[in-house]
């Protein structure tokens, strides 16, 4: 089968959404399936780690959004310069991951050449523009993040949605279409143990960061932005402090609210315990993990929250508030625990795993077990018999060119 993805993210941007069309799409060449993605130059960031593969992708000019540098936009009448070869590739099926303009651009070509709209919901909009928006009223924020929800996806012929959750948001917005729920799937083999790689990770993590050669380690990795509660974690922090003062809170990860919570850290008295890394290459993750022993994540507006998994295939607990797409993902304690938006439950639990070997070591056995439901070859299974039925409901059009 041959597939077009059209995205306003991928590599070398760095989040949820470039990870689970990467992940999706290694999972389906394995198996003898062809991809083409349709996305953005990054011209200030291609050569952060090294070159991105470039073999199956489709760039186009892009210039950076409004509310984030890191994102970016284009015209959507460019797809009239790439029709010549998605018409030469000729897909099966066309998946639209995002809601701006690839999004827009992705669902015009299929409008134009008879291909049912297959679309991912990646993310709770409403809840990111009301950080966002700068000086606009949180109403009015939610209200412009609504309304292009509904705009996106109101024709689409299959929603995916990563969660249960999110599927009743779109449902509470009046989208009444066909809606699939599919998490993204992780590769189990990624996140294998490497003790080679893990020594490596940690002696050049130890060299930046002394402080991390003793004392407990709390680990949260993400963006960082408002609409990751991160600051919540430095009060989890502070507290811990009573019991273990030499404990450290790692962060990896970068977002445009960085600056204020390093700055936020230094004036809790946190400076020297609360470590930002900034992006790290994602085959590293694995060691950063397992050299944690807690992953703590205090975001409330996940829409899979896919982190918990990763921390729990490399063995490590997670304490996370139960919200949105973590309630889905860790469906009560399994893996660690799942606690209420409570910062005397959230400490009490961390304490309790930070001082108890035995429990401590019965929940990291238990989050390699729990976190197998998550991998990949099985959600690509399900997102396979979505394409098929998207595939059988194509009505080839004349081909022509743009019409609006």
């Amino acid at each position: 089968m041959k597939i077009v993805y059209f995205t306003d993210s991928y590599w070398p941007r760095v989040n949820g959404v470039t990870v689970s069309i990467q992940t999706f799409a290694d999972a389906l060449r394995r198996r003898g399936h062809e991809i083409r993605i349709v996305c953005p130059d990054y011209p200030e960031l291609e050569n952060r780690f090294g070159q991105v593969d470039e073999s199956e992708i489709i760039r186009l000019p892009s210039i950076s959004s409004f509310f984030s540098k890191e994102d970016r936009f284009s015209n959507p009448l460019q797809l009239h310069d790439i029709l010549p070869r998605l018409d030469e590739f000729n897909p099966d099926v066309v998946h639209v991951q995002t809601e701006f303009s690839f999004g827009e651009m992705g669902r015009r070509y299929c409008r134009m050449r008879g291909y049912p709209i297959v679309s991912t919901c990646h993310t709770h909009w409403e809840q990111y523009f009301e950080h966002y928006m700068q000086g606009v009223p949180s109403r009015l924020a939610k209200l412009v993040a609504r309304t292009i929800m509904r705009y996106s996806l109101r024709k689409d012929s299959r929603i995916i949605v990563p969660s249960h959750q999110i599927a009743q948001v779109l449902r509470g917005y009046g989208i009444n279409r066909e809606m699939t729920v599919i998490p993204t799937g992780l590769d189990a083999s990624f996140f294998a143990s490497d003790p080679a790689r893990d020594a490596r990770v940690r002696e050049k993590l130890t060299a930046r960061f002394p402080r991390l050669a003793s004392g407990k380690l709390l680990l949260f990795v993400g963006r960082i932005g408002q609409e990751k509660n991160v600051a919540f974690l430095f009060d989890v922090l502070r507290r811990v402090h009573e019991r273990y003062g030499d404990a450290s809170l790692l962060l990896v990860g970068d977002g445009p609210f960085r600056p204020a919570l390093e700055k936020h850290a230094e004036l809790m008295g946190l400076g020297d315990s609360c470590l930002f890394t900034g992006y790290l290459p994602r085959e590293d993750l694995p060691s950063i993990y397992s050299m944690a022993d807690l992953f703590v994540f205090a975001s409330k507006t996940e829409t899979q929250g896919l982190v918990t998994i990763e921390s729990m295939l490399c063995g490590t607990p997670v304490v996370a508030i139960g919200e949105m797409g973590t309630a889905d993902m860790m469906d009560g304690d399994n893996g660690g625990f799942m606690v209420k938006d409570d910062m005397g439950e959230f400490v009490a639990r961390t304490l309790e795993l930070l001082g108890d070997e035995a429990l401590h070591a019965r929940k990291a056995a238990e989050a390699r077990v729990y976190a197998q439901r998550w991998t990949v070859e099985g959600v690509t299974d399900r997102l396979l018999a979505v394409y098929e039925d998207a595939a059988s409901r194509r009505v080839p059009k004349r081909r022509h060119r743009l019409h609006f």
